[in-house]
């Protein structure tokens, strides 16, 4: 019997093979996308116009990635449908996919994997190599061995570890972070009774608004009870700039009056 994804993610009706070899499985697809390539489609109804406009107008070799996603999704959506759970002393089975038109550098933080298969191909056993980033091609696939095994190699025990793309724009939605491909390999004692991940301080609410979207609400503020990451408020921010600017033009008149002030006659 195939394998059936159902989900994100998460193979719900796996192999007998899967099912011997492995306590879970799961399926992950990374894309990266451009925005002006994908907006193409928006400008007319006409086919002829959108052809011209991909194949004519559109210069791929000056492609830029604006959006990164896992299995259809950006942080925090990742976090709600994405996420690896795991018990100790599990075997996981991750399939991964690279759907985009940039490399993915995956990194699992606290566990090394094993690279078992590249491209639906089993590798020889002596070149499974272990380790926490992962390079996979454009188009390339490999299979994933993580084991839950805490034993400081394979992992580093329970908890909430973070699993992204190790690039620093992959984890960014249109240019602001956190976004993109970012989830976690959550272990079940760390997953709340919504099925969410336990957080200290954290309030996820702010993350699912238009407003962040729109870069009005300070990434960081949830973790900040001192407010000292917040958005500076406007007049404070005004009041600086004039007293930094003010600041600079005396200096400026301090060196020019050193460098054109007269010289007494005893200093010629």
């Amino acid at each position: 019997m195939a394998s059936e994804i159902v989900g994100a993610g998460a193979v719900r009706v796996r192999s007998v093979a899967s099912r011997e070899a492995y306590d879970r499985e799961y399926d992950l697809h990374y894309q990266d996308l451009d925005r002006e390539l994908h907006e193409i489609i928006q400008t007319s109804n006409d086919p002829r116009v959108i052809a011209e406009q991909a194949h004519r107008r559109y210069d791929i070799t000056e492609r830029t990635a604006d959006y990164f996603r896992l299995n259809g999704r950006s942080f925090p959506y990742t976090i709600r449908e994405s996420t690896i759970v795991a018990k100790p002393n599990e075997k996981i089975r991750l399939r991964v996919l690279n759907g985009g038109a940039e490399g993915v550098a995956l990194h699992t933080h606290g566990h090394k994997a094993k690279v078992t298969h590249y491209d639906g191909v089993e590798a020889d056993p002596a070149a499974q190599l272990r380790r926490d980033v992962v390079w996979i091609a454009p188009a390339q696939r490999v299979d994933l061995l993580l084991e839950t095994v805490n034993d400081g190699l394979r992992s580093y025990g329970e908890g909430i570890w973070l699993l992204h793309d190790h690039r620093e724009m992959a984890v960014t939605t249109d240019g602001m972070g956190p976004g993109g491909d970012v989830s976690a390999i959550i272990y079940e004692s760390y997953l709340d009774e919504d099925g969410w991940p336990k957080v200290q301080g954290v309030d996820w609410a702010p993350l699912f608004t238009p407003e962040y979207y729109r870069r009005e609400v300070p990434v960081w503020a949830t973790y900040d009870p001192l407010g000292i990451l917040g958005d500076v408020p406007r007049e404070q921010a005004v009041r600086m700039r004039t007293i930094l600017f003010a600041l600079d033009i005396g200096l400026l008149l301090a060196v020019l009056y050193v460098l054109f002030r007269p010289r007494r006659k005893e200093d010629a």
